[in-house]
């Protein structure tokens, strides 16, 4: 979570941890906390992380999503809330992860490379098609969204008619 503060709104965080690398990062960021002096940047990049691993430890719910966007005082902050918290509901395939995704994107507008924003849009343009739902589904990284994802677009050029709305579950991915 601690990368240049620059190329971190590009950046993937809902990969999913293990405890073992929960512990391990929640360890690293607390010597961030304690070995540098903290900018308000700095600090919120911090709070973002600790809501990652509370969303691995299965200490946050949909509702703690909003402790990022108290903080979040800077147009650069409040993108970077809203992809966290997109990433982290579509990783477990949660309705409303769009709507964070799509604001954050609309956010970072003019704050990423151009490279990264098209890196970005082409990521939340291929996640589109994933259906989504009021039940949490058991996290996944996102090279499989994305293969998925690509499985759908797929099967929905070669089968005219269907959609994320009416796919049959036969289709449906683990």
């Amino acid at each position: 979570m601690m990368q240049h503060y620059q190329s971190i709104l590009p950046a993937w965080f809902a990969t999913p941890h293990s405890d073992v690398e929960v512990a391990d990062r929640a360890n690293s960021l607390e010597q961030h906390r304690r070995l540098r002096p903290l900018s308000q940047q700095r600090q919120f990049v911090l709070l973002c992380g600790d809501l990652v691993l509370d969303w691995w430890r299965n200490c946050a719910t949909r509702s703690d999503l909003d402790r990022l966007f108290i903080d979040a005082r800077t147009r650069r902050h409040q993108a970077l809330a809203n992809l966290v918290a997109g990433q982290l509901l579509i990783s477990r395939r949660l309705s409303g992860a769009m709507s964070y995704l799509d604001k954050g994107l609309d956010l970072a507008d003019g704050l990423l490379k151009p490279e990264d924003y098209f890196v970005v849009y082409n990521r939340h343009n291929d996640l589109r098609c994933l259906s989504l739902s009021e039940a949490a589904r058991p996290a996944q990284d996102l090279p499989t969204l994305l293969n998925e994802a690509r499985v759908i677009q797929r099967l929905n050029t070669e089968r005219p008619g269907f959609s994320k709305d009416n796919w049959p579950n036969r289709f449906s991915m683990p």
